[in-house]
């Protein structure tokens, strides 16, 4: 007996110990990087733990070649806002925003051509899927495509009139697009045809992450998030913070991550079933998140604010 008692807490200690310095517990957090600028920031994106671009309204362009630590800042020539950002590979990437802006880049991110696309809709979200394969989709329902890397664009007909706020695609065939008017639509063949989809809720939806062709999460207002199971055919409401989310992602090592109103970066650390707050920033909004890997992670939003995931 005395034997029993003496090991059986010597070994809950040694697996806590090996559970903490595995990471297990750890709780990470999220440190603001100085910039200068103090125009809104939409999105992020990383080709590597060292180079970086994040971009935002009036043309905003801002890049990292030291992972995070300085950005260097430039003004597209034509200063119209930018909304969503991808890169395809270390060199090649596309950026889009208001007023049909189209940019894309051949040396990861260092220069930006405009892409003349002969339309001046707005541009509020973007997809990608594969190597060479995205969309866009925007105003009046509409929806782009390209499986070049973004040097061509070809419209989609969705269906819809309403504003397409959201949009996420599993695979190149397999993807959901959402409005905040009502719309939620799915698509099985690349986008060529879209299906209303019924969420059942009253809240408007704002942001889509599509993990499979049959497994989708939907966020939105007073903190809506949704996820389906088996291709939209029901949706089923999971405890959140409350807040208006702008983005909701899972990292490569399966935690959930959504962003949104009041600085808010909420976290679920269950596969979903539940979020809850993990860091506020200053910021009257974080706009969107982005992770490398499962220790390199970065937040944009209001004002010009950059956060840094410190594990």
């Amino acid at each position: 007996m005395i034997c029993n008692n003496f090991f059986v807490p010597l070994a809950r200690n040694v697996i806590f110990f090996c559970l903490l310095a595995s990471g297990a517990f750890a709780q990470g957090t999220w440190k603001q990087v100085p910039t200068i600028s103090v125009l809104d920031l939409w999105d992020v994106a990383f080709t590597d733990t060292l180079h970086g671009v994040a971009l935002g309204n009036y043309g905003v362009l801002q890049r990292t070649t030291d992972g995070g630590r300085t950005w260097r800042q430039r003004l597209s020539k034509t200063q119209l806002a930018f909304r969503r950002l991808h890169f395809f590979d270390e060199k090649i990437g596309v950026a889009c925003g208001l007023w049909g802006t189209m940019y894309r880049t051949t040396d990861g991110g260092e220069n930006w051509l405009l892409v003349r696309l002969g339309r001046k809709s707005a541009f509020v979200s973007m997809a990608a899927a594969g190597t060479a394969t995205a969309w866009v989709c925007g105003e009046g329902g509409l929806i782009l495509k390209t499986t070049d890397k973004g040097k061509t664009w070809f419209e989609q007909s969705s269906g819809t009139k309403f504003v397409l706020d959201a949009i996420s695609f599993a695979d190149t065939l397999y993807g959901w697009c959402s409005s905040t008017q009502g719309a939620l639509l799915y698509t099985t063949d690349g986008g060529a045809n879209w299906t209303p989809q019924n969420p059942k809720s009253d809240l408007p939806i704002t942001c889509l992450y599509a993990a499979s062709p049959t497994t989708c999460w939907a966020a939105g207002f007073n903190g809506l998030v949704l996820k389906t199971t088996d291709a939209g055919k029901t949706w089923v409401r999971k405890p959140a913070y409350e807040t208006r989310y702008n983005r909701i992602m899972f990292d490569k090592v399966g935690r959930g991550w959504a962003v949104g109103r009041i600085g808010s970066i909420v976290r679920s650390t269950d596969g979903g079933e539940n979020w809850k707050l993990h860091f506020t920033s200053k910021a009257t909004s974080i706009n969107s998140i982005f992770f490398i890997d499962r220790d390199h992670g970065f937040a944009v939003g209001s004002q010009g604010t950059i956060l840094k995931y410190v594990p």
